[in-house]
């Protein structure tokens, strides 16, 4: 249903993330109730390791940075014209602001202009 209504380019350099797609966000979530249903999912940060976990996955605060990183970059095949969302946009600043042990450790973290703590 979604390949139809927003089919992919034929030029595979034409394939990239539209930070306007949090506009069709009501539509997309129709389509897929139609095959699924909505959860929420857990995410909790481990006093002991400084671990994420998000659902069944955990992450040391290195691989959770590099998560952090994929979504700021758009992931594959990244943001159209560099642009990112607004929701990007906000989670970069709450990283910024984050106080909590979590805070990220990355080598390519100025590449979205983080610089928080491991520790």
């Amino acid at each position: 249903d979604l390949y139809k209504r927003y089919p992919f380019p034929e030029n595979p350099e034409e394939f990239k993330q539209k930070p306007e797609g949090l506009f069709t966000q009501a539509e997309v979530e129709s389509v897929i109730l139609r095959y699924g249903n909505k959860i929420k999912i857990p995410a909790g940060i481990s006093k002991i390791n400084h671990g994420i976990s998000i659902g069944k996955f955990r992450f040391d605060p290195d691989h959770f940075a590099r998560l952090i990183l994929y979504v700021w970059e758009g992931g594959y095949p990244q943001w159209e014209k560099g642009v990112r969302p607004p929701y990007v946009l906000k989670m970069r600043e709450a990283l910024k602001k984050n106080k909590a042990p979590l805070s990220l450790h990355l080598k390519t973290a100025n590449a979205c202009r983080i610089q928080v703590n491991t520790r």
